[in-house]
């Protein structure tokens, strides 16, 4: 197979190019309405940049948040990553609150964690979830 120049050419800028957080945030919160934050972790998992939607609400103060950007990552997708050798690539990772909803995301070197109101739709981990509350009553014994 033969690659067009182009091709190459582009490859070395995305290599030389490093990553605008800002803009990429900005790019992101303006493309989904739902977002309402974004964070980027290193591979260190150190806070590199974060950025709240305009008018959106937290539900912790920022010393928490900026815990949780620099404590989940490590958590969810550096533990879990070990087991790529067996089940390939991680492409996400949802984690669904009562108030937020994360997902969590590898981007070269970076983890990008974004934020959501509980508003947006996850229908299959809500499924999950429902069934297994629902063997759970069906398999519960009462104890005297």
């Amino acid at each position: 197979m033969v690659r067009d120049p182009n091709d190459l050419q582009m490859d070395e800028r995305a290599e030389q190019s490093s990553l605008d957080f800002e803009v990429f945030t900005q790019n992101l919160i303006e493309d989904e309405a739902r977002i309402i934050y974004v964070g980027i972790v290193d591979s260190q998992f150190k806070l590199k940049y974060s950025n709240v939607r305009e008018g959106g609400e937290l539900y912790a103060d920022f010393n928490v948040i900026r815990n949780l950007l620099t404590f989940a990552p490590r958590l969810v997708i550096g533990e879990l990553e070990k087991l790529e050798p067996a089940l390939g690539k991680i492409n996400a990772v949802l984690v669904r609150f009562e108030k937020r909803v994360l997902v969590f995301s590898r981007l070269d070197d970076y983890v990008v964690v974004v934020g959501f109101h509980t508003e947006v739709p996850t229908p299959f981990p809500e499924y999950v979830a429902q069934r297994i509350k629902r063997a759970a009553l069906n398999a519960r014994t009462k104890q005297s």
